[in-house]
């Protein structure tokens, strides 16, 4: 791990060279960013923060690790992640400028909007430090009149439509929050995808899961979980929502009494092309570097 925080740390000094590296958000996401290129293997949610925090402290107290000459692994690394970021952000403007075409929403709810459009864009591929810079960062520069005369690519509207979609029919994600954080409360549980899927399955919702993003309860899911993480949700929990904690808790013990092996929520699973678990599971990339 030493020696990935290392290479991760080049990384970051390298793209200082070229550019600035001011917000401590700005920091995470392109230490996440190269952690996550640079790794040989999936990296827990424990093991990417702790990365991310000694790659960020280092580079903060001014520690150097950049060998003499710099190595070819780790300036292509360099060249990816400001690639990504990059690419990061003009997919959210784009998402963000055709859903203002279309649907003209109030500036109060572009911040749900944007953090909406993450979600689904997320492929397994964005870590939450990436995330809440991406959030920040494109929130700061978009300029709503512009945002009206800017043209964007066809594919962007339909993207938009999915998004629009999704929140006209979202009044259950609220309480989906609140039941998660009633459940953890009271079963001292983690936040999975799975807990969330149940949620869904069992809760009392307002509308039918199946209803959106094209009836796809593990996309939901994961939309959900990445979301709660990236807003750092935290609603407050009433009887109603404890009752409904209890009633998805009993399914969770049937679904258990069901199977021929106990399934424990924590324990990470694979889930389509993204590998979750809780908190997070970061895959590396399928383009990621070979050291």
């Amino acid at each position: 791990m030493a020696e990935l925080s290392d290479r991760a740390l080049s990384v970051l000094q390298v793209l200082a060279d070229s550019e600035a590296l001011t917000s401590d958000l700005e920091l995470q996401a392109a230490a996440a960013a190269a952690v996550t290129r640079l790794a040989e293997s999936a990296l827990t949610a424990e093991q990417l923060q702790a990365q991310v925090e000694t790659v960020v402290a280092a580079f903060k107290s001014g520690v150097t690790s950049l060998p003499e000459p710099i190595s070819a692994v780790v300036v292509a690394a360099a060249a990816e992640v400001r690639s990504w970021l990059q690419t990061q952000q003009n997919n959210l403007l784009n998402g963000l400028t055709a859903y203002v075409q279309q649907f003209s929403p109030a500036v109060a709810d572009l911040t749900d909007i944007a953090g909406t459009l993450i979600a689904i864009l997320n492929d397994g591929r964005t870590t939450i430090p990436e995330g809440r810079w991406l959030l920040q960062t494109v929130l700061q520069q978009f300029d709503l009149a512009q945002a009206v005369q800017t043209w964007v690519p066809p594919e962007w509207f339909a993207i938009a439509q999915r998004v629009f979609q999704y929140r006209q029919n979202a009044g259950f994600e609220a309480t989906v929050f609140a039941v998660a954080q009633a459940y953890l409360q009271k079963f001292q549980s983690l936040l999975t995808p799975q807990l969330i899927e149940h949620i869904l399955k069992e809760g009392s919702l307002t509308i039918d899961p199946q209803e959106l993003l094209d009836g796809n309860l593990d996309a939901l899911a994961n939309t959900l979980f990445f979301k709660i993480q990236l807003l750092e949700a935290s609603p407050p929990v009433t009887k109603t929502d404890e009752a409904i904690a209890e009633q998805v808790h009993e399914a969770v013990q049937r679904f258990h009494d069901r199977s021929s092996a106990a399934v424990d929520l924590s324990v990470p699973v694979s889930t389509g092309d993204l590998s979750v678990g809780s908190p997070w599971i970061v895959e590396p990339p399928a383009d990621r570097l070979d050291l």
